[in-house]
């Protein structure tokens, strides 16, 4: 669980939202959240920052190193609740290249990811209230998908402008269970994180 960098790239400003939200969902998984001075590109990804190809530029990780990682991402569900994640470049007979293909190309199942830039306050707020919906329903075996409906209409219930959790989109398998009545939760994924693995990377821009 891994949010605001600090220094923050590209000379963005730092977004305690982000904090928050890491040191939340971390505390429902009882693990130590990435934050601050201690999120770096070598602390994301681990042991595997040596040993694959990672650029120098410290606080930028780019769609093509995470596809670089080939296959070494176990979890089932990453999140990446920054600005516009799930964005990338349309390409002649690729299709749409960007933070949520390089994911699933690196092994994840399913992807959390944004389509426009979201507020911090309420990112912190949506993410919390997700992990904690997909924990609460392990007797249930609900997918993904589901437990993300539920939480949406939760927010429009309680008149929360669209703008704001509108731009929530899910790629990969949105019918993944993480938690299933036969079987206990189990932790894996990169540097120790657990499955799921939320990273809110809010220098987004950075990453296309």
């Amino acid at each position: 669980m891994a949010g605001n960098p600090m220094p923050m790239g590209l000379g963005c400003n730092q977004l305690p939202g982000a904090e928050k939200e890491a040191k939340d969902v971390a505390r429902l998984f009882r693990i130590k959240p990435c934050v601050g001075t201690d999120m770096t590109k070598q602390a994301v990804l681990g042991e595997y920052s040596k040993q694959k190809r990672v650029e120098e530029t410290p606080q930028i990780l780019t769609a093509g190193e995470i596809t670089g990682l080939e296959g070494d991402i176990s979890a089932g569900l990453v999140v990446l609740s920054a600005c516009e994640s799930g964005l990338g470049e349309s390409t002649s007979g690729e299709g749409l290249l960007g933070l949520g293909r390089a994911l699933l190309q690196a092994g994840g199942v399913t992807a959390i990811l944004t389509l426009w830039k979201v507020n911090d306050t309420f990112t912190c707020d949506f993410v919390t209230k997700l992990f904690k919906e997909l924990l609460s329903v392990e007797s249930e075996g609900r997918s993904v998908s589901e437990c993300m409906r539920t939480v949406v209409l939760f927010m429009i219930r309680h008149n929360h402008p669209v703008k704001h959790w509108a731009p929530f989109t899910i790629m990969g398998s949105p019918t993944l269970q993480l938690f299933k009545p036969e079987k206990s939760l189990s932790f894996s994924g990169l540097h120790g994180c657990s499955t799921p693995i939320s990273m809110h990377l809010d220098y987004s821009a950075m990453l296309r």
